[in-house]
């Protein structure tokens, strides 16, 4: 938790609340605190992720965490092709992802060590990615790029994926909508976690 409230400038506090009602609702791994405590899985790093990231209070993670675990891939994507899905474990972690909610894990699991001690991508070589959270519709995006180097250039996108409820829900929300998006920096700070 304090990796994730470190690298997002937020409270520990704020992160330890959305972590307590996730862990009262089954939604990340309970146990001990301190060495003996549970250890984190992917899972519980993905749900506590969504869970700070998706609401404006921890009161909401829970609720946040379901729907967003529910989302599909919405029509409208840039996806990855058949033809290089095997081509990297990133390929593979946008490959086709089941949920919103997978598709996070796949990332996160990209940036922590394998068996060997290497992980896929690192903070640095990374491509840019980011994944952000809209409410109060639920809708996320996941954009994977090489960022331009100059003006004249444009990002050289390598995947766009879109998860939502359905745009027929769209007329049951206020105007006013909310944003949060976060980076590669966020999914790396939770791979060393893992890692450790």
């Amino acid at each position: 938790m304090k990796a994730l409230a470190e690298v997002e400038g937020l409270e520990e506090t704020q992160v330890a609340w959305v972590g307590r009602y996730l862990r009262e609702a089954g939604l990340v791994s309970s146990g001990g605190r301190g060495r003996g405590g549970a250890q984190m899985t992917v899972t519980d790093a993905a749900n506590l992720l969504i869970g700070v990231n998706a609401t404006s209070t921890a009161k909401e993670a829970v609720g946040a965490v379901v729907s967003i675990r529910d989302l599909t891939v919405a029509d409208e994507v840039f996806p990855i092709s058949e033809d290089i899905k095997d081509e990297s474990r990133l390929s593979m972690a946008l490959y086709q992802p089941r949920s919103a909610a997978a598709c996070i894990e796949n990332l996160i699991g990209c940036f922590t060590k394998q068996e060997g001690g290497e992980t896929a991508l690192d903070e640095a070589s990374s491509p840019h990615i980011t994944i952000s959270f809209s409410r109060p519709r639920t809708r996320v995006i996941i954009r994977v790029a090489d960022l331009a180097t100059s003006d004249d250039e444009t990002d050289d996108l390598y995947a766009l994926l879109e998860f939502d409820g359905g745009r027929r829900l769209a007329e049951r929300f206020a105007d006013k909508a909310d944003r949060t998006t976060i980076t590669h920096r966020t999914l790396a700070a939770l791979g060393r976690t893992l890692s450790e």
